[in-house]
C-alpha cells in the first residue's frame, strides 16, 4: 500500500482490476454521503475570490453551520459564467474546524438578506489540503 492508501498492481499487471475495485468502492463512498445527513451550498464568487462563505448566524440567531444536522457539507462552485464548475464535499467536523479557525482569525463578515447573517470566509485550497 502507498502513502494515497491504494494497494498498487503487482508488477508485470496493469491492475485493472484492483483499480476498478478502488473506484467502486468510492462511488459506494460518495453514494453512502449524498444519502445520508448531507448539506449543499452553492457559491456564486468563488472563481474570483478563492473562497465559500459559511453562514453560522442569522438575525442574532445560530444558522447554518451551528444548527446543521448534516454530517457532511458540499459547495457547488459556479464559475465566472454563472454555471455550476466544480464541487467539494467535506465532513462537518472539519469544516466546523477550519471555519471556527478562520473566525477566531478575523475572517467574518456580514451579508446575506439585509447584510443579517454572520459568515466566515474559507479559503477553497483550505477544504482541500491535506493535515
Amino acid at each position: 500500500m502507498n502513502e494515497d492508501g491504494i494497494t498498487p498492481s503487482p508488477p508485470g499487471t496493469k491492475g485493472w482490476d484492483l483499480d476498478l475495485a478502488h473506484g467502486k468502492a468510492g462511488e459506494a463512498f460518495l453514494r453512502r454521503i449524498l444519502a445520508g445527513k448531507h448539506e449543499t451550498k452553492r457559491d456564486r464568487k468563488t472563481w474570483e475570490t478563492r473562497n465559500v462563505v459559511v453562514e453560522f448566524e442569522c438575525r442574532g440567531q445560530p444558522s447554518g453551520i451551528a444548527t446543521t444536522e448534516s454530517k457532511w457539507w458540499s459547495f457547488v462552485l459556479d464559475g465566472p459564467d454563472g454555471k455550476p464548475y466544480s464541487t467539494v464535499t467535506v465532513p462537518l467536523a472539519r469544516l466546523l474546524t477550519i471555519a471556527g479557525r478562520r473566525y477566531a482569525e478575523g475572517y467574518w463578515r456580514y451579508g446575506g438578506d439585509d447584510n443579517q447573517a454572520k459568515m466566515v470566509l474559507v479559503p477553497v485550497a483550505m477544504l482541500v489540503a491535506w493535515g
